[in-house]
């Protein structure tokens, strides 16, 4: 959340970013002594925050120095902050005209324009407002707010980086970046600068708000919950605290305390639509479906196009689904403006219902439009260098004699393969399990190497395997161990089913030399469908939305699962989603034993376990097991031609 604008405290200016008047060396037209005393009390004025009684105060400056360039600036912040834009703007201007080469006249003068919707003349104005004085922090604040405004993301970022190198500890601009970063997706450094700005500012709760989102979009939820709860206690009034509170618990899967803020949210601002969709969503996954149209009708009707995917979602359990189907593609007519990535959500919501229907062409139609709007940028070459990297490292003679760490705990267990694969599925049975704590798609190990990439200068993944040493894998390992202690307290086993960890397969394989890994194997042709078919969103999926790439991405992930089954056969266990949901008690004892746990029955009945699954899966894993998704792909066999070709060719099997 943008705060208000704060000031860097150096001599000459008032806590609101004014000048001091006092300074001024311009010749007056008045009286002398009676300007300064003038000046004098407009500084008292605005020091407690007396806006009106400044503005009378510098009206009477500007008529007796009227050639005072910084009296008309400071009238004209005076008058931004009263809320009368024009007014501002035409007192800058004349500054500007009485002194083209002032800063502060420009900044001012782009703070009245961005106030008025006027984004494009703000900017030219805060542009020369930093070539005039670089160093004025005043003009790099404002500059990086309007970029971000106007969605000149990359350029944001480099003036918030110029701002803190000119006042490191500039507290809304720590925040302002920090939460520019994490809404870019980059919640990792993100983390640390609002860190930063609440030991500098502690009772701020914008900041504290920020720094909570953050924690959410590092899946460090606890950390989240702790400096959100301390936020709403600091001040229970401030609704977005209450919002980032419930979404925490809500990614946390404590869905009626998540309910229970989003409540204290709706309150303190009636008709706060995300907070009623975002108390929809939870009643859908909570199978509440009455409840959730109760509070979808309303935005529906309004024509809240947001509102439209939930509805969509519960239509069916509430006998709507061709009143839902109507107002998408009514949507979708009526609003060809809409934002692409809206647009694709509808479409993957079409095509699912179209698909669920049997009017299989129809389904691919919307598939295809679905896919072709979402921004995607797979790097196939990169990819394919990847996994060279890997197999070369991690030889079956480098395995056999790599350093490990000395932790020797069971406790992890490790769930790879593709997306779509049957990861969230193995993880709820095992999650039935008393002894299992089911924590679903960690980052952490993605996180460790990292970090071995900084610990490692010159270094990067799969090489640095060879040069990590035994110490900084304990430390590693005993962190890690920590985090899945803190997570699943007395479980025996914690489960992570993170896809991506596949690559990461042979670093495990050090950190935890006893830890099991289970790798999800489906029909290649089913497995790239399903992701081709899939909305993910933006959460880094870019093989998925065209099947050529997605036939690329398989026959690398092929190749790194049949090389970890050959290096480390004694971790490794391949599950079949077929063989799976097919044979569904000979294989979960299957996984059960292998993760040396006796066998327990309500590992049959996953779907009644009450645990939250904050993936696409959540509500496949809600429901006894079934076999509709197997061979899926034959109703689209002539749309799949090409990547059937290209996977066979790889010398992968699709019968």
């Amino acid at each position: 959340m943008q705060k208000q604008v704060r000031t860097e405290s150096r001599p000459g200016r008032s806590p609101q970013g004014i000048p001091f008047l006092f300074q001024s060396q311009i010749i007056m037209t008045g009286n002398a002594d009676q300007v300064q005393k003038l000046k004098k009390q407009v500084d008292l004025f605005l020091a407690d925050n007396q806006f009106s009684r400044a503005k009378a105060g510098l009206e009477k400056v500007c008529q007796q120095t009227p050639g005072d360039a910084d009296a008309w600036v400071a009238l004209g912040v005076v008058q931004r902050r009263l809320g009368a834009f024009k007014e501002a703007e035409q007192c800058c201007r004349k500054a500007v005209s009485l002194q083209p080469n002032l800063a502060s006249a420009h900044q001012a003068l782009g703070a009245a324009l961005q106030q008025q919707g006027k984004l494009d003349e703000a900017l030219s104005c805060y542009r020369e407002a930093v070539r005039l004085d670089p160093e004025l922090v005043e003009a790099h604040y404002f500059f990086a707010n309007a970029l971000r405004q106007a969605a000149l993301l990359d350029e944001a970022t480099i003036a918030y980086r110029k701002l803190l190198e000119l006042s490191p500890n500039h507290v809304a601009g720590l925040n302002n970046l920090g939460t520019h970063l994490k809404n870019l997706g980059n919640a990792e450094e993100a983390v640390p600068l609002l860190h930063r700005a609440l030991q500098l500012q502690p009772d701020s709760i914008e900041t504290m708000t920020n720094l909570g989102d953050a924690y959410v979009a590092r899946s460090r939820y606890e950390d989240a919950i702790e400096i959100l709860q301390r936020a709403v206690r600091v001040n229970p009034k401030f609704p977005n605290a209450h919002r980032a509170l419930a979404n925490a618990l809500h990614h946390a899967g404590r869905l009626q305390e998540s309910l229970h803020s989003y409540g204290k949210a709706a309150r303190l601002v009636p008709g706060w639509r995300e907070v009623i969709l975002a108390q929809a969503k939870i009643f859908e996954q909570l199978g509440e479906y009455v409840k959730s149209h109760d509070l979808l009708r309303p935005l529906v009707e309004a024509g809240y196009g947001s509102a439209l995917p939930v509805f969509f979602d519960i239509s069916k359990h509430i006998g709507k689904r061709d009143q839902a189907v109507r107002e998408l593609e009514r949507f979708l007519g009526e609003r060809p403006d809409m934002r692409v990535e809206a647009a694709a959500g509808i479409h993957f919501q079409l095509g699912r219902h179209y698909d669920e229907f049997g009017d299989y062409d129809t389904a691919f139609r919307h598939f295809e439009q679905a896919n072709a709007l979402t921004p995607a940028d797979f790097n196939r070459e990169a990819q394919v260098r990847l996994v060279d990297g890997i197999i070369a490292t991690y030889s079956e003679e480098f395995a056999g004699s790599m350093r490990r760490a000395d932790s020797c705990t069971e406790l992890p267990v490790f769930i790879v393969g593709m997306p779509r694969s049957g990861t969230s599925l193995v993880e709820q049975i095992l999650a039935s399990h008393p002894e299992v704590f089911g924590a679903g798609e960690l980052p952490h190990i993605s996180r460790i190497v990292r970090r071995f990439t900084v610990d490692y200068p010159g270094l990067t993944f799969p090489g640095l395997a060879r040069y990590v040493t035994r110490e900084s894998l304990d430390v590693a390992a005993e962190q890690h161990l920590r985090t899945l202690m803190e997570l699943g307290g007395t479980a025996a086993r914690v489960t992570d089913k993170m896809p991506y960890n596949l690559v990461y397969v042979g670093l495990i394989a050090q950190l935890f030399p006893a830890a099991r890994i289970i790798q999800c194997i489906r029909h290649p042709l089913d497995t790239c469908l399903s992701c081709f078919f899939s909305d993910f969103g933006t959460i880094g999926h870019d093989f998925s939305y065209d099947l050529k790439t997605a036939g690329e991405f398989y026959i690398q992930y092929h190749r790194l699962m049949q090389h970890w089954a050959r290096v480390f056969p004694d971790h490794v266990l391949q599950v079949s989603y077929a063989d799976l949901v097919c044979e569904q008690e000979r294989y979960s004892r299957e996984i059960v034993k292998f993760c040396g746990l006796e066998w327990d029955e309500r590992c049959l009945d996953f779907h009644a376990t009450n645990r939250f699954v904050f993936t696409l899966s959540y509500e496949q894993v809600r429901q006894p097991m079934y076999t509709r998704s197997l061979e899926r792909w034959r109703h689209y066999e002539q749309y799949l031609r090409p990547l059937r070709e290209q996977l066979e060719a790889a010398g992968i099997n699709c019968d």
